[in-house]
């Protein structure tokens, strides 16, 4: 019997070393192939980045430091409250101001000596009973005796300390602003026989119709006003803005650095849904002092 190899001559060197030959070139190919076949082969396409909440607050942010989009804001409102469209430059005008810081001290008991006129509003002291409770009350009736519309501030105190005022009712009343001839009564405290009312002082500022819906829907303790006082305050639209300060912006108001009319005229030109007070801002004494909006920054 014979083997495979005597019987065909071909097998013996020639085939075998081309066997192995061709047998290494496919081992290396697949080889090759395996390690290096990404270099064949597209990279797929990276996820697009996800907004987050901080690059959305500040596009928001750059998007109302435009004078247009304030501007807008300015058309909006004033289609929402029903007033004249201010423009731009309306708003970049001095709103006028009156302060009077002389004592007054109102008797509600004396008809000679209940009343006062300061600074375009007439302050009139009176006794007035509360619904359903035996005490009385101190009330003081705050009237705008000018045809423009009003920002104000009155600051008062009891002659008798304030140790009962916090249990008299809340009057419902616009405690920031008056339209012309527009009238506030607010609770002081309650009454006790003898007990006067001392005007410590009274600011007012004449602002464009759009402003006085502004104005009105800030929450007054926040912007200098005392609580005792205001704690009846309804804006005639809209809800109070709870408006998130900064603590050194706090901390001026308290110690006087920051005026209120640094607070009105700035709230009396930005809405405050959107704009909040920047460190540094100062009451307009001269058109155009500074730029419109004066700040960009979000509630």
């Amino acid at each position: 019997m014979t083997s495979p190899r005597s019987a065909d001559p071909f097998w013996t060197d020639k085939r075998a070393r081309a066997a192995a030959i061709g047998g290494g070139v496919v081992l290396f190919a697949g080889l090759w192939l395996a390690t290096f076949r990404y270099d064949f082969e597209v990279p797929p396409r990276p996820p697009k980045p996800k907004p987050t909440a901080i690059s959305a607050a500040r596009f928001s942010e750059s998007v109302d430091r435009n004078p247009a989009a304030w501007a807008a804001y300015l058309e909006m409102d004033a289609r929402t409250y029903g007033v004249a469209q201010p423009t731009p430059a309306d708003m970049a005008q001095v709103f006028p101001y009156r302060s009077d810081t002389q004592r007054h001290v109102l008797d509600p008991a004396d008809d000679a000596h209940r009343a006062v006129e300061v600074a375009g509003l007439r302050l009139e002291a009176s006794i007035a009973e509360q619904p359903g409770r035996p005490e009385r009350a101190l009330v003081l009736r705050i009237e705008n005796r000018t045809d423009a519309f009003v920002a104000y501030r009155v600051v008062t105190a009891p002659t008798r300390g304030t140790q009962h005022c916090m249990r008299k009712l809340h009057l419902a009343h616009n405690a920031l602003a008056l339209e012309p001839r527009g009238v506030a009564v607010r609770s002081e405290c309650l009454y006790r026989d003898g007990l006067k009312l001392a005007i410590k002082s009274v600011e007012t500022m004449a602002i464009p119709p759009l402003s006085y819906f502004y104005v009105s829907r800030l929450f007054p303790p926040q912007v200098g006003y005392d609580r005792r006082v205001v704690q009846g305050h309804k804006p005639p639209r809209g809800d109070e803005c709870r408006l998130i300060l900064p603590a050194v912006i706090t901390n001026g108001i308290r110690s006087g650095a920051v005026t209120w009319r640094d607070l009105i005229d700035f709230y009396a030109r930005h809405r405050c849904d959107t704009y909040t007070f920047p460190i540094g801002y100062k009451h307009f004494e001269r058109p155009e002092q500074v730029p419109l909006p004066a700040a960009g920054a979000r509630r």
